[in-house]
């Protein structure tokens, strides 16, 4: 083995690699089986979606000056 598959603390590279990459991986495996889930209906929220409070009726206004 080379030199360059050594860290300077003695251990190997693809071990401190691996520290890095498997809980990274983790993350990213669980976000997707969340997402899933949300996307395919099986975990859903049971809150009503209320506005604050009455509509409105006129429109929104934009005003540009100089």
């Amino acid at each position: 083995m080379t030199e360059r598959q050594y860290r300077s603390d003695g251990r190997r590279a693809e071990k401190a690699l691996g520290g890095v990459v498997l809980p990274v991986a983790l993350l990213l495996i669980v976000i997707a089986v969340v997402s899933g889930l949300v996307v395919g209906g099986v975990i859903q929220g049971e809150a009503e979606r209320t506005s604050g409070g009455p509509s409105t009726t006129t429109g929104p206004t934009i005003i540009i000056g100089p």
